[in-house]
């Protein structure tokens, strides 16, 4: 068995997990790669992953093809999350969907803060709207949850319209 272990900053936004699986012989196991380091753009302050973001990339990447899920900066002194105690939680509960269910899990929308030679970097946010312009961001999720709660930060009057599933919501 070969293991492709690719290392993406970003949690779940852009990572190609779905092409990696259709070009990848069966008995290669995918693990998508988790940075301990969470922000949804680069001039953003750094923050780590929580064990509810941490279960949220893992239930969106697993979701989507996924085999593993490789954590990055997540097990020596130096770099580890904010809550030690949430280790053994993330160990014992991220690396397949049956043992997230049920469990809290947080989405955030991140950017690849790696990229190759040619590349431009391609951050989603912040995003600027103009008036009558409208703008789609869409989050992988992992499995359908029946209920969710959305925080979006909008500067200047900022009406939105959000769907869940593609149902929109209230």
């Amino acid at each position: 068995m070969v293991v492709v272990t690719p290392f993406w900053a970003s949690i779940e936004t852009d990572m190609p997990i779905e092409l990696w699986r259709r070009l990848l012989p069966p008995r290669v196991t995918l693990a998508a790669g988790l940075e301990l380091l969470i922000r949804p753009y680069h001039a953003y302050a750094i923050q780590k992953n929580s064990l509810e973001t941490v279960r949220g990339a893992a239930a969106a990447m697993l979701e989507r093809g996924a085999d593993r899920v490789y954590l990055f900066n997540y097990m020596d002194s130096q770099t580890a999350m904010e809550r030690a105690e949430d280790t053994k939680a993330v160990l014992n509960e991220c690396g397949k969907l049956s043992t997230l269910a049920g469990k809290t899990r947080r989405h955030v929308a991140t950017y690849t803060d790696t990229w190759g030679p040619d590349e431009a970097s391609a951050a989603l946010l912040p995003k600027s709207v103009g008036a009558g312009n409208w703008f789609a961001l869409r989050i992988a999720t992992g499995p359908k949850v029946s209920r969710a709660e959305v925080r979006l930060g909008c500067e200047g009057p900022a009406p939105a319209e959000l769907r869940l599933n593609g149902v929109k919501c209230q």
